[in-house]
C-alpha cells in the first residue's frame, strides 16, 4: 500500500517527531552537574515514593461536587483528556468556586493549574493540600511566602527540616534565600550547611554560595566559589551564565580569566547550547531572593526531567521557578521542551510565545508543534518568517515541503523539496537527500508523474540502503501499474523481512501475492492488514478483491461496502471502482 496516497497523517507525525530530535542547535540540552549522583537519588526517591502525581490523580475516583458547576467539571475532564491544559484549568476553577473544599477536585486541579500558569489557583489548592504526601505542596507554599517577601514565615516553616530527600533538599535553599531577603548574608551561607556537608551536593552548595555572596557584595568570596565550582565539574548551563554575568560586572570577563575559556569551550563542544549561552546570555541574572530560589527550583526541575517517569515533577518545579522569576526565558524554553516530551504541544507553544526576543529556533519549534496540532496556517506563517531570511536552510525547506504536501498544495511542495534536494546534493548530505527524494516521490506520485516518482525512489533507495518504507513504496507503485512485477514482489518481500509488523507493508505483500495469483497466501496477509488498518479504504478494498478472486462473493461485497463507508481517506478513483463492482 502507498503510504502517501492521501494526506499522509501517519507519515506527518513520524516525520515531525524525527525532525524534532535531529535538529542540531535547536534542542536545548541542559548540562547536569557531573557529580550530583546523590542529588539525583533524592529526586528518584521522592518520585518513586509519591508516584507520578498526574497519573496518580487520574486513577482515583472522580469527585462528584455537591454544589459545584457540574458542567464545568465535565468540561475540565474533557479538556484534560484533550491535553488542553489552559481550558482544563479554567473549568476546574469554575467548578471549585461552587465547591471549594472538595479535596478530590482540588487534587485534580492542583497540577493542571500549575501547568497552565494559573498560579493563584495553584497556590489556593496547594494550601488546601499541604498535608497530603507526594504533592510537594509545602514547597509550593514556601515559594508563595518568598514571592510575597514573607521571609520570617519561610524560616519558621523550614526550621527543623532535614536534607534527606528532595523536599528536605529545598528547605535549606529556601532558608538561605529568606536570610538574603532579610540581608543576613552570613546566616544565609550558614543555612546551606546541610548541603555543604554532603560531598555529592557540594557543587550545589558552591553555586548558591557564589550567588548569595555576589548579591551581598562579597566579590572575593563569590569569585572563590565560582572558581571551585568550575574546577570540580562542568558547570550547569545557568551556572555558566551566572559566572559570565558576575565577571562582566567586574569588567574581568576576558581571555585572561580562566573561566572565560571554559565558558566558550563549552559552547564550542555543545552547539545545541548556543541559543542560550550566546543568544540569551544577557537575559539571565540572579539579584533577588525570589530569583535565587527560582534557580534552585529550575535545577531540581532539570534533574527530574532527565527521569522518564518524572515529567510532571519536572514541570511542577519549573512552574515554581517561573512563578518566582516570570521573565526567565531559559525556564520557559526548558518547560516547553518538557511539555513536548509528553505531547502537550499547545502548552509548549504558550511558553515559547512568551519568550522574549523570539528567535528562529523557537519559531521553528513552534511551527513543528503547530503541525502536530494540525494548525497548518500558524505553522506556515512561522516557517515563512524564517524562510524570508534563511532561504537556503535545508531542513527548513524540507519541512515546508512536508507542510504543503500535507495540505495537498503539491506544486509548492515540489518546489521546496527541489530546492532542498539541490542544496543537499551540493553539501553531499546523502542521508537527508535520500529522505527528501522519498518525500518528493510521494508528491510526484500524487500528481500522476509516475516516471519522476520512480526515478526519485530508485535514487532514494540507492542512497538509503535497506529502507523498508522506500522499497515498499516503489514495489507497490510497480504492482499498481503492472510494471516490473517480479522486481516489485522481491522489493516488497525484502521490505517485509525488514519491517514485518508494518501494516502497510503487510498489505503490499498481500497485493503482491494477489498479482501472482496466489490468492490463499494473499488472503493470509490481507486479513492481517485489514485488522491492523480498519480505517483504510484501500486495505479493506484489497481484502474484498481477494475474497472475490476466491469466489467468496458475499464477503467481498461486505468489504466493498465497508471501504465505501470510510469516507475520510477514500479517493475518487477508488470510490468509482467500488461502486462499479457493487452494481447488480
Amino acid at each position: 500500500m502507498l503510504l502517501m496516497k492521501n494526506k499522509g497523517v501517519y507519515l506527518k507525525k513520524v516525520e515531525i517527531i524525527l525532525k524534532k530530535t535531529i535538529i542540531i542547535g535547536i534542542c536545548l540540552f541542559v548540562i547536569a552537574c557531573a557529580v550530583t549522583t546523590k542529588y539525583t537519588a533524592y529526586i528518584h526517591k521522592d518520585v518513586t515514593q509519591a508516584g507520578d502525581t498526574e497519573s496518580k490523580s487520574a486513577t482515583t475516583a472522580r469527585p462528584v461536587p455537591d454544589s459545584a458547576d457540574f458542567g464545568a467539571y465535565l468540561a475540565a475532564l474533557q479538556a484534560r483528556e484533550n491535553k488542553d491544559i489552559d481550558k482544563a484549568s479554567y473549568y476546574y476553577g469554575k467548578a471549585l468556586q461552587g465547591d471549594p473544599d472538595n479535596e478530590k477536585l482540588q487534587s485534580e486541579a492542583y497540577l493542571v493549574s500549575a501547568f497552565a500558569g494559573d498560579m493563584d489557583q495553584f497556590m489556593q489548592t496547594a494550601q488546601a493540600l499541604k498535608d497530603q504526601k507526594g504533592l510537594y505542596a509545602p514547597i509550593a507554599i514556601l515559594a508563595l511566602h518568598m514571592k510575597t517577601g514573607n521571609y520570617d514565615e519561610v524560616l519558621a516553616q523550614t526550621k527543623d527540616a532535614d536534607a534527606n530527600d528532595m523536599s528536605g533538599l529545598m528547605y535549606p535553599l529556601a532558608r538561605a534565600w529568606a536570610y538574603v531577603g532579610l540581608k543576613q548574608y552570613d546566616k544565609a551561607i550558614d543555612a546551606l550547611a546541610p548541603i555543604k556537608k554532603d560531598k555529592d551536593l557540594r557543587p550545589l552548595y558552591l553555586y548558591n554560595e557564589a550567588l548569595i555572596s555576589a548579591v551581598a557584595g562579597d566579590l572575593s568570596r563569590a569569585d572563590a566559589a565560582f572558581v571551585k565550582l568550575s574546577d570540580m565539574e562542568v558547570p550547569t548551563m545557568t551556572s555558566l551564565l551566572a559566572i559570565r554575568k558576575f565577571y562582566l560586572k567586574q569588567n574581568t570577563w576576558n581571555a585572561q580569566n580562566p573561566l572565560f575559556e571554559k565558558y566558550y569551550q563549552t559552547v564550542r563542544e555543545n552547539p545545541s547550547l548556543m541559543e542560550v549561552l550566546i543568544g540569551r546570555a544577557d537575559e539571565f541574572d540572579v539579584q533577588t531572593p525570589s530569583q535565587g530560589l527560582a534557580e534552585s527550583f529550575y535545577i531540581v526541575s532539570t534533574v527530574a526531567g532527565k527521569q522518564s517517569k518524572a515529567p510532571e515533577t519536572s514541570l511542577l518545579f519549573n512552574a515554581l521557578a517561573l512563578y518566582l522569576n516570570p521573565d526567565a526565558s531559559i525556564y520557559k524554553i526548558w518547560g516547553a521542551e518538557q511539555f513536548e516530551s509528553i505531547e502537550y504541544y499547545a502548552q509548549a507553544n504558550r511558553l515559547y510565545a512568551s519568550v522574549k526576543n523570539t528567535s528562529d529556533i523557537i519559531r521553528f519549534k513552534m511551527a513543528l508543534n503547530n503541525m502536530l496540532l494540525n494548525n497548518d496556517k500558524e505553522a506556515e506563517a512561522l516557517l515563512l518568517k524564517i524562510y524570508a531570511h534563511q532561504p537556503n536552510d535545508r531542513l527548513l525547506l524540507g519541512v515546508l515541503g512536508d507542510l504543503y504536501r500535507d495540505q495537498m498544495r503539491l506544486d509548492e511542495s515540489v518546489s521546496f523539496y527541489t530546492k532542498a534536494i539541490r542544496l543537499q546534493r551540493a553539501a553531499n548530505d546523502k542521508t537527508a537527500l535520500g529522505k527528501t527524494l522519498f518525500s518528493r516521490a510521494g508528491v510526484y506520485d500524487a500528481m500522476g508523474w509516475q516516471e519522476k516518482a520512480e526515478a526519485d525512489l530508485i535514487e532514494a533507495i540507492a542512497l538509503s540502503g535497506d529502507n523498508a518504507l522506500m522499497m515498499n513504496y516503489l514495489g507497490y507503485m510497480w504492482l499498481d501499474s503492472d510494471k516490473n512485477v517480479p522486481q516489485a514482489v522481491d522489493l516488497i518481500k525484502k521490505a517485509h523481512e525488514l519491517a514485518h509488523d508494518e501494516p502497510h507493508i503487510i498489505d503490499s505483500l498481500a497485493w503482491a501475492y494477489y498479482k501472482q495469483g496466489d490468492y490463499e497466501k494473499a488472503l493470509e496477509y490481507a486479513e492481517q492488514s485489514a485488522d491492523l488498518l480498519p480505517y483504510s479504504s484501500m486495505v479493506q478494498a484489497h481484502l474484498g478483491d481477494i475474497y472475490q478472486a476466491l469466489g467468496r462473493h458475499r464477503e467481498a461485497g461486505y468489504q466493498y461496502h465497508k471501504a465505501l463507508e470510510l469516507k475520510a481517506d477514500i479517493t475518487p478513483e477508488l470510490k468509482a471502482r467500488l461502486e462499479e463492482k457493487l452494481k447488480p
